[in-house]
């Protein structure tokens, strides 16, 4: 915990560190950053955020989180819909039979 000084009383933020700025990084530190009770200090080993040219598929039950972080919007403006796309629904004990 960091102590710090807030209208001329000692307060003490929770201090998270982020290592690795990727998709998980990035939302974790946008999401805790709306608390003013917790400091985050995100690290990433690249000197810079670029593009690498990845894409990013998000799905329909994904969209309730990126909208409460309130990045949806630009990734709707940003969006391109995939063609021909091919789906499946299946169970984690299809694959891994325990």
């Amino acid at each position: 915990m960091v102590p710090t000084q807030d209208d001329s009383k000692a307060t003490t933020k929770f201090r998270v560190a982020i290592c690795g700025g990727g998709i998980a990084g990035i939302c974790l530190a946008l999401s805790l950053s709306k608390y003013p009770d917790i400091q985050v200090d995100l690290y990433e080993a690249a000197a810079r955020f670029t593009e690498i040219g990845a894409g990013l598929t998000v799905q329909g039950r994904t969209w309730k989180p990126l909208e409460l972080m309130g990045v949806d919007a630009t990734l709707r403006k940003a969006a391109a819909a995939a063609n021909n796309v091919a789906t499946s629904e299946f169970s984690i004990r299809d694959i891994f039979p325990f």
